[in-house]
């Protein structure tokens, strides 16, 4: 099965700050250069990720 899509990012997790960062994009990459960052916990990705920290801190 294949997807198409015409945007995509890639967030790395800012450990210190708390923040997932903006390091790649394809039709996103204004976002890139300005430097998007979202907070852990905030919007669709930081929930997600606030969870697999809650998730894996469990273990």
């Amino acid at each position: 099965m294949t997807c198409s899509t015409s945007t995509a990012a890639i967030l790395l997790l800012d450990v210190h700050a708390r923040q997932l960062v903006a390091t790649a994009a394809k039709g996103l990459e204004e976002e890139v250069r300005q430097g998007f960052r979202v907070s852990v916990g905030g919007g669709f990705a930081g929930r997600i990720a606030l969870a697999r920290h809650r998730s894996s801190s469990r273990t």
